[in-house]
């Protein structure tokens, strides 16, 4: 059955937009995209590295909503494919085709937006192509994927605090976060379980060294006053 399924992912597998499933595997089943393969899911496709298997220990869907998310009060496009179970490993490109019926608004300016269930949370990846109606980005492995969608280019860019003026971007960041809008700040990082991690008074921060995940920044300024901030390190 497996064998079936790899020699049939050597072609593009297409489905109608009306499925709000457009995948299911069953329980104790497994399909595998072959290396180089492509699998097309109404205009998500999957092009792996290297051999990867999607399975499931209980029955497993890939889904289709036919909505918008809102991120920082801002729409995304209107086709969001959601996984029940997380593409953890997964690398590869991954292209997410629109048409101007789902734009929703946005322009061809576009990122991917992935949502990491196990941290709640939405990260952005700039597009890497040069063509109108595809979002593409190349993934390392290192990224869980709960949910996809594509939406406007700094979207998610900038976290910020409107109470006092105070802006840390990019967010999610991978090396060097960025802190504007007060003069005379110190800021301290604390990991997931309060730890303190890291204290600053300079208004760029190398994250370089700590590990991926979700830590909560505090900005003070000179007048004691405190500012959250969710971070994403990647």
């Amino acid at each position: 059955m497996i064998k079936y399924i790899t020699f049939l992912l050597m072609f593009p597998l297409f489905l109608t937009a009306q499925d709000s499933f457009p995948l299911t595997i069953s329980s104790g089943n497994s399909l595998i995209i072959s290396q180089g393969a492509t699998l097309n899911m109404v205009g998500m496709e999957l092009t792996p590295d290297a051999q990867y298997t999607l399975s499931g220990d209980a029955t497993s869907q890939v889904s289709l909503t036919n909505s918008a998310e809102t991120l920082n009060n801002t729409e995304t496009m209107s086709k969001v494919f959601g996984f029940d179970e997380a593409l953890t490993t997964f690398s590869g490109t991954i292209v997410y085709n629109y048409d101007d019926a789902i734009m929703n608004g946005v322009n061809h300016d576009t990122a991917l937006f992935v949502y990491d269930d196990t941290s709640s949370t939405w990260s952005e990846y700039p597009d890497q192509d040069a063509e109108d109606y595809t979002v593409t980005y190349n993934f390392d492995g290192s990224v869980p994927m709960s949910k996809l969608t594509a939406g406007g280019l700094n979207t998610l860019a900038i976290d910020e605090n409107y109470s006092y003026g105070v802006a840390v971007y990019p967010n999610p960041v991978s090396s060097t976060l960025n802190i504007t809008g007060l003069e005379n700040s110190t800021s301290q990082l604390y990991n997931s379980i309060g730890q303190l991690v890291l204290s600053s008074n300079l208004s760029t921060i190398d994250l370089n060294r700590l590990d991926r995940g979700v830590y909560i920044l505090i900005v003070e300024d000179e007048n004691k006053n405190q500012t959250n901030f969710k971070i994403l390190k990647k």
